[in-house]
């Protein structure tokens, strides 16, 4: 009788082990399923308000209403966005994060109020200096909020799984005799929390993917050969400050820009979409790389000057009737012109972007020839070619791009990304970006 009453009693402090450790795993997962859902949604909410700030600053600068495209399609789901984000958070029933995305929507409609909206009603190309400065604030303002809030909600994910992690090992203590359940659901837990941080992620690493395409994008140009490739340098959904830019311009030439901004993350993923779309409206307007540069460089540095942020950058306007190009080079070593199997460094013409506002850009000129190919990269080559700084990169990457012995621009950009593993390993240090650009020669008149 004692035995089965001892049996029945460790059958009962089984149970009731297994029962508090399965309520605790699923309040756990709950708090990390929400959690995961309201990082998601404010994820989404910040790509809306990127799209519309871009389309308003491409309108003010270029007076096209077609860059008014994605400003409209933002609005149209702005109420349904912010809705969702909200009902997100609200589950967590704290007043700090509710009223981080009160604060977050209300700072952004404002914007819209008293700039967007003043400068899209002008209804003509629109010199949006007089709203710089406010809009800056309340755009920094946002980013702002949105940064807390991810922040807030990493705290609260991180909590979710330590809780997690906790109330199993109380548990376990408490009924060891029921080793086989507490085996079973330590496996579940397992299995489930891989299955979400797998979802996490692979949604994390989609939005950076949809970012990055939005930030570098190549056109084809009549009679030329484009390659291109970009590299990130950490696994995670982060965003960098490596650009690129290949389009054909109004006049029927061609636009090529490669850039490299000063740190990682959102705040570098940003500047990276409004440097591209300034100089390439810009582009539109002026027909001198120099004064392109100049010009951006005047409102770039009052704009960063509190970020203590910086742009190295080349700008280069391709005649392709005449097979002209000229370029302006703002502290962007990383560039060549590859003329029978010999790599001739583009000459800096200017300081880096954002440090002196009056800063001047000369204008230097090519004439291309059929065959000849622009290697453009950013710092992760030279870098990764030379790790301890103490060579010369820029002489490495020229001869590599010799021995490639090809004027294929995809060739020339897999032997150096090949060479740069062979060296880096499967890790590189840096983001990497690398433009190569084939010119087969003029149209047909």
């Amino acid at each position: 009788m004692l035995a089965v009453f001892s049996l029945l009693l460790l059958v009962a402090i089984g149970g009731i082990g297994a029962f508090a450790l399965l309520q605790n795993e699923r309040a756990a997962f709950a708090s990390l399923e929400a959690t995961a859902a309201a990082q998601f949604a404010n994820d989404d909410a910040l790509v809306l308000i990127v799209d519309e700030e871009t389309g308003m600053r491409g309108y003010a600068e270029v007076g096209n209403i077609s860059f008014l495209a994605p400003y409209q399609a933002a609005s149209e789901r702005e109420t349904a966005v912010f809705s969702a984000l909200a009902l997100r958070v609200a589950y967590f029933g704290s007043r700090d994060l509710d009223a981080l995305v009160h604060d977050m929507r209300a700072t952004h409609q404002r914007w819209k109020r008293e700039v967007a909206e003043p400068v899209i009603a002008r209804r003509a190309r629109a010199n949006i200096k007089d709203e710089e400065f406010k809009g800056k604030f309340y755009v920094d303002r946002t980013r702002a909020d949105s940064a807390a809030l991810d922040a807030a909600l990493q705290a609260l994910y991180g909590r979710a799984e330590d809780r997690a992690g906790r109330g199993f090992a109380r548990v376990a203590a408490a009924t060891f005799l029921a080793l086989v359940v507490a085996t079973a659901l330590i496996f579940a837990l397992g299995v489930r929390q891989y299955r979400l941080r797998e979802e996490r992620d692979r949604d994390r690493r989609t939005v950076d993917v949809l970012q990055r395409a939005f930030i570098n994008r190549t056109q084809t140009l009549p009679n030329t050969t484009v390659a291109s490739v970009y590299l990130s340098a950490t696994r995670e959904a982060a965003v960098g400050g490596d650009l690129f830019d290949v389009r054909e311009r109004g006049d029927g030439g061609g636009l090529i820009a490669i850039g490299d901004v000063a740190g990682k993350g959102i705040e570098a993923a940003l500047d990276t979409i409004h440097i591209r779309d300034a100089l390439g409206s810009l582009a539109e307007a002026l027909d001198d790389p120099g004064e392109i540069l100049q010009r951006f460089n005047a409102q770039y540095t009052v704009a960063v000057r509190r970020r203590d942020t910086f742009t190295s950058a080349i700008l280069i306007l391709v005649d392709l009737q005449r097979l002209r190009a000229r370029y302006a080079n703002a502290g962007h070593a990383s560039a060549w012109l590859l003329r029978a199997a010999r790599a001739r460094p583009l000459a800096v013409t200017g300081p880096i972007l954002g440090v002196m506002q009056d800063a001047r850009f000369t204008t230097e000129s090519i004439e291309l020839m059929p065959d000849d190919v622009l290697v453009l990269a950013t710092d992760g080559l030279t870098e990764g070619l030379d790790p301890t700084r103490q060579g010369d990169g820029l002489e490495t990457a020229a001869r590599w791009i010799e021995e490639a012995s090809t004027t294929d621009p995809q060739t020339v950009v897999d032997s150096l990304i090949a060479k740069l593993r062979a060296i880096a390993g499967s890790e590189i240090g840096d983001d990497l970006a690398i433009l190569a650009i084939r010119f087969d020669g003029a149209p047909a008149r």
